[in-house]
């Protein structure tokens, strides 16, 4: 998973970018974090929480009450996690998916194609 180092902390003050220049150092910590929440089926709550800030549907504004649109941020260890489980999940159940399921799966359209 890639992140974008040009986003803000989310809510552990964790930057992206201190994930990405001390890679060397953190990297075998984070996996065994990471690997002790798969073995004892632990998500930590302080990965879940999310801070939710209001964020213009469009630039600028045109009301407050129509123009906002809810962004949640989340801290980005536990999106690194969730991604690496729901890989797992959807190469599990990817076999058991009807054929004509396209929506949310890489590789197939939801978007259907006239000739």
């Amino acid at each position: 998973m890639r992140t974008d180092l040009s986003k803000s902390p989310e809510p552990d003050g964790l930057s992206n970018c201190i994930l990405r220049d001390f890679v060397p150092l953190l990297s075998q910590p984070i996996y065994a974090v990471f690997n002790a929440c798969l073995r004892e089926g632990f998500f930590p709550e302080c990965w879940k929480s999310a801070e939710v800030i209001p964020a213009p549907k469009v630039n600028p504004s045109r009301s407050f009450q129509d123009g906002l649109r809810p962004v949640s941020l989340i801290p980005t260890l536990g999106k690194i996690l969730e991604s690496i489980i729901g890989g797992w999940m959807l190469e599990i159940l990817q076999p058991s998916f009807d054929k004509y399921q396209f929506g949310a799966i890489k590789g197939r359209s939801s978007l259907l194609l006239t000739s």
